[in-house]
């Protein structure tokens, strides 16, 4: 959702109705996020769970009302607004970030696009970056690919001669060049057991998804598989990491 949203859904910022107007807070053990009792503000304002000292957190009553509920033309409004860039326009890391910094806002990025997969770049980064920020990569090897990603989208959407419009980029193409296609077990760096959705199985063919079609619920699914995977094995090196610096 947060990757294709362009919506961040971790932290004190998960919700996009509620934003800033939240009772999210912190546990003092751990220090992990929760939003346990921010639920009760939605409920009807004479409802019993409101004045209910003691199911939730003990001795508070909720009398708030909940945020409105946002409309789509609302949302699209505060983007337009803020000047987010699309992941895959030029310097748009840099941009982004301050905008998030400055306004302190749950944006990350620019989606135009609901109705397509994410292309491949876009997985890697998201399944390559700590807590999936777009900024924090989980090694110095990711880092360093999505810098050689960067550098090819910039040369090869350079203007060309005698025009001022940036050409377009085929991501796909661009990100297979950036790994040097498939390794010795036939994969291909970065993507997982997804790769076969982005790239004909042995083969340089790359596989388009069109930005005006929906993928069927097949290619969905293996989409879904391969990024619940992918989140696995970056647990288990968070875990080994932890490890060694206990050790």
């Amino acid at each position: 959702m947060s990757m294709l949203s362009g919506w961040t859904t971790a932290g004190h910022l998960a919700c996009p109705h509620c934003a800033h107007d939240h009772d999210v807070y912190n546990l003092s053990h751990g220090g992990k996020t929760t939003w346990f009792d921010n639920h009760r503000k939605f409920l009807s304002a004479n409802h019993p769970f409101r004045k209910n000292k003691n199911w939730f957190i003990k001795g508070k009553t909720v009398s708030e009302s909940a945020p409105p509920i946002r409309t789509g033309e609302d949302v699209l409004q505060e983007i337009e607004s803020l000047g987010l860039m699309k992941i895959t326009e030029l310097g748009s890391d840099e941009h982004n970030a301050k905008i998030m910094k400055t306004y302190k806002c749950g944006w990350k990025k620019r989606t135009d696009d609901y109705t397509r997969y994410p292309f491949s770049p876009e997985l890697f980064l998201y399944t390559h970056t700590k807590n999936h920020d777009l900024k924090t990569f989980i090694d110095e090897k990711s880092a360093k690919l999505y810098e050689k990603i960067k550098s090819l989208r910039a040369e090869r959407s350079r203007p060309a001669d005698g025009s001022s419009t940036p050409q377009s980029v085929d991501e796909n193409q661009l990100f297979y060049d950036a790994v040097g296609g498939r390794n010795n077990r036939n994969k291909i760096y970065g993507l997982g057991s997804s790769h076969d959705l982005f790239y004909a199985p042995s083969s340089n063919t790359i596989t388009h998804f069109s930005n005006s079609s929906h993928p069927n619920s097949q290619d969905y699914e293996k989409l879904q598989t391969g990024l619940k995977a992918m989140k696995e094995r970056m647990k288990e090196m968070d875990t080994m990491q932890q490890r060694m610096k206990d050790m």
